[in-house]
Order: structure tokens, then C-alpha cells, then sequence
């Protein structure tokens, strides 16, 4: 029999920093669909953190901030960027971690990006996962949440947004390889064609997009690049284009992630989305690079709700 979570409401508060509830925390098991091998880590600032006044109370509650890695998965260290924000403005953060090679694929690091892949739902695993944090932090607001993914990353957070905007206070998209366009006659990924087959039923919620505070499209402006390079080119070859990957990128050149970013930040501005262009000058696809104008965004947003 599996046993229940015990978190900071079960947990004396004395005892809250060994139970390792807050500051740092490690890296936890997802429970919902062990296919995908996911866990996540927090941090929760010990100097913010407290339970809700009351069972139901909202009021008060830390804004929770998820960060989702690139493909080299290095959540922890998407965490730590994270850190600083979260200590000035007492908010916690939460760094996914989706590994690569499931779904009977070793070759595969795509997985998670398109959210669907052999069978697994990943914006499910997320959405199960703020679930998770609600039970061991029920003074995290879960609710809506400020979302933030750099190159895989991105792409994850773009999609996520456009299946589940009621979910989302904010959103910084930060230089994704592909790019899911806000159009219906492209098909699902390159557009948002089909998406009610994929996702069983879900629909894309213009009125719902356009209800999201502020959407942060963000780049190195030395990103131009092509997308996956030579390895990509091999691989594109080798695969016949019958990969998930050559069937999103399609067979024409591809494309580079700022003059992708540009067309999408004009989707967004006809479709009445709050959405704002970045180019970090000097930044090539350096997520280190672009993260303190991401935080200069996040910032303000997050302070009204401490």
C-alpha cells in the first residue's frame, strides 16, 4: 500500500529544515505515470514559507515559479537561477526533471517537449506534479503558476501554454528550436491543427491566451544558428525523416530560433496576446546569458502577490 505524503502541515515547522521541506530540497519521484521517470526539485525560501491561514485560504500564499530544463536536463541548475528571485521576492521555485531515453526509445532526448510521446501526457506529469506540491506546500499557490523554459525548455512551456493558459499567472518562452505556431492550418506541432486528437479533447483557448498577464518571447540575438546543425542534418538522413523531430522541422531548411521567435512575437500581437519580443545582445543559445532579463520580467509580477 502506498503511503501518503507528509508535508509541512503534517510536519511540526521545528522540523520542516530536516525533513528537508524547505531551502533546497532534493530531487522526488513523480507518482503519476512511472513511465515518464520524472521528478522535481524545490527550493522554498525558509524565510517566507508559511501554511495557509485557513483550509481553503488563498490569501497570502508563495507564488511558485517552474523552470523546465533543455535538453541536457540540468534542472538543478535551472533551480539556481532561480534562487535569488525567489529569496527577494518569496516565491518558491520548482525545476522538473524529464528524463531522456523512456518510452522504449534509448536514443530519444525529445520526449517531453512536444508534451505527447508514446503514450505519456506530459503536461499531465506537470500538472500531477503541482498536485504533489500542494500536498507537502500547502502554503504554495499552485493554481497559477509563473512559467519559465529555455531551448527545450521553451518549446515545452510554449505548448503548455497554449493546452493549459488558465494555469498560467505568466510565462517567458526562451529561445525553443521548434516552434508551435498559433495556427490552425498547420498540424500539431508546427501548428495547433489536430490538437483535440492529440490531447484528448483539449482545445486551444484563444480568450484564455489572451487572459495571461504577460508572455515574454526572449533570445541571445547571436542565436541564428541552425537549429540542431550537423548533428541534426545526420541525423534527419539517417532516420529517413521518419523521426519525430524531421516530421515537426518538416523538409525545408531550418529555421533559427530568433527570426522564429520574431514571427511568433507577431502572431501573438495580431491574435491580442500580451506578449513582448527580447534580444539579449551578445548572447548566442546561453541560457545563462538571458535569464537576468527573464527575471526582470518575473520580478515585478511576482512582488504584488508577496
Amino acid at each position: 500500500m502506498a503511503s501518503r505524503i507528509l508535508g509541512t502541515r503534517e510536519i511540526p515547522s521545528e522540523y520542516w529544515d530536516a525533513a528537508q521541506l524547505v531551502g533546497r530540497t532534493p530531487f522526488m519521484a513523480s507518482m503519476f505515470d512511472v513511465r515518464a521517470h520524472a521528478s522535481y526539485c524545490m527550493y522554498v525560501p525558509t524565510q517566507h514559507y508559511a501554511l495557509p491561514r485557513g483550509e481553503d485560504a488563498s490569501y497570502g500564499k508563495m507564488p511558485l515559479i517552474v523552470t523546465v530544463h533543455g535538453s541536457g536536463r540540468r534542472a538543478e541548475r535551472a533551480r539556481e537561477a532561480l534562487v535569488e528571485l525567489a529569496d527577494r521576492t518569496g516565491a518558491a521555485v520548482l525545476a522538473p526533471l524529464f528524463p531522456a531515453g523512456v518510452g522504449g526509445d534509448p536514443n530519444d532526448s525529445h520526449n517531453y517537449k512536444g508534451l505527447a510521446y508514446g503514450g505519456i501526457r506530459y503536461d499531465l506529469v506537470l500538472l500531477a506534479m503541482l498536485d504533489e506540491v500542494s500536498s507537502r506546500w500547502p502554503g504554495v499557490d499552485i493554481e497559477k503558476i509563473f512559467l519559465v523554459g529555455f531551448s527545450g525548455g521553451g518549446q515545452f512551456v510554449l505548448r503548455f501554454f497554449y493546452l493549459h493558459p488558465e494555469r498560467v499567472a505568466a510565462l517567458s518562452v526562451g529561445a525553443p528550436g521548434v516552434v508551435t505556431q498559433l495556427n490552425d492550418g498547420l498540424a500539431w506541432p508546427k501548428g495547433i491543427q489536430g490538437v483535440e486528437e492529440v490531447f484528448g479533447g483539449l482545445k486551444v483557448n484563444l480568450s484564455a491566451l489572451r487572459a495571461v498577464e504577460h508572455v515574454q518571447l526572449i533570445v541571445g540575438g547571436n542565436d541564428i544558428e541552425e537549429v540542431g546543425g550537423g548533428l541534426l542534418r545526420w541525423w534527419r538522413e539517417k532516420s529517413g525523416g521518419s523521426d519525430a523531430v524531421s516530421r515537426a522541422l518538416g523538409p525545408s531548411k531550418l529555421p533559427n530560433r530568433k527570426d522564429a521567435l520574431e514571427s511568433l512575437h507577431r502572431e501573438f500581437q495580431e491574435a491580442g496576446i500580451h506578449s513582448s519580443f527580447v534580444v539579449v545582445d551578445g548572447a548566442g543559445h546561453e541560457h545563462m546569458k538571458v535569464i537576468p532579463k527573464v527575471i526582470e520580467v518575473l520580478e515585478p509580477l511576482l512582488r504584488p502577490r508577496v
